[in-house]
């Protein structure tokens, strides 16, 4: 959803917007896929040579737990403030160190939402997603989901250095 900087140059601009995933399919490879529409509302305003960009949004997507490998879906509910600056003046800003974590570039004369929705959703979503904290993964020796049922494999790890000393201590106690 691309807004030219001239149509917010006299009003703000404010609208509701629903995204579709297919306009975020060439921003790269991703673990997780949308289960839903990306639903929101934006306001730009322009302030002299910056503009303000809120925006809320939801969206829920779809992952495959670290521990057990089952999906799960997970609601991103985020809200965005930031300021927007001419690409102009990203050089600028360089070299006065006053950049921030809400404050980003536009180029063309063009604001592109689609960038800040994408932005938000990589910096969110979790590095090693889980479909519960109490998740018991699986079992390393035969592969079960230890969240649905038990198996009865050993998960005694024995370090083999340590052998002689084992074999020594059961000679001794029998």
């Amino acid at each position: 959803m691309k807004i030219p900087v001239s149509n917010i140059r006299d009003s703000a601009v404010e609208s509701d917007f629903t995204e579709d995933w297919s306009v975020f399919e060439s921003k790269g490879k991703v673990d997780f896929h949308p289960n839903s529409l990306i639903k929101g509302h934006f306001l730009l305003l322009y302030l002299e040579d910056q503009v303000l960009l809120r925006m809320d949004f939801q969206v829920e997507l779809i992952f495959s737990c670290a521990r057990c490998s089952e999906l799960f879906p997970l609601k991103l509910d985020r809200h965005v403030e930031m300021l927007l600056y001419p690409g102009s003046l990203e050089a600028k800003m360089l070299d006065l160190d006053i950049l921030s974590a809400d404050i980003d570039f536009y180029k063309n004369d063009v604001i592109d939402i689609s960038d800040y929705i994408w932005e938000e959703i990589v910096l969110n979503v979790p590095m090693k997603p889980l479909c519960s904290e109490e998740c018991l993964g699986l079992c390393s020796i035969c592969g079960t989901n230890l969240n649905n049922l038990s198996c009865d494999c050993s998960r005694e790890v024995v370090d083999s250095r340590w052998l002689d000393l084992q074999k020594l201590k059961e000679k001794l106690s029998s």
